[in-house]
C-alpha cells in the first residue's frame, strides 16, 4: 500500500514539473511578444 502512494505522490510532482515547464514558455513567449511590440505610452 505504501508503495502506491509514493507512486501517486511521483505522478502528482512530475504533472506539476511539467505545468510549472508550460507556464515558463508562456511568460517567455508573452515576454518576446512585448519586446517586438514598439513600445507604446
Amino acid at each position: 500500500k505504501r508503495e502506491k502512494i509514493d507512486d501517486i505522490i511521483a505522478i502528482v510532482e512530475k504533472e506539476e514539473s511539467i505545468k510549472q515547464k508550460q507556464k515558463q514558455k508562456m511568460l517567455q513567449k508573452t515576454k518576446q511578444k512585448l519586446k517586438l511590440k514598439p513600445q507604446m505610452k
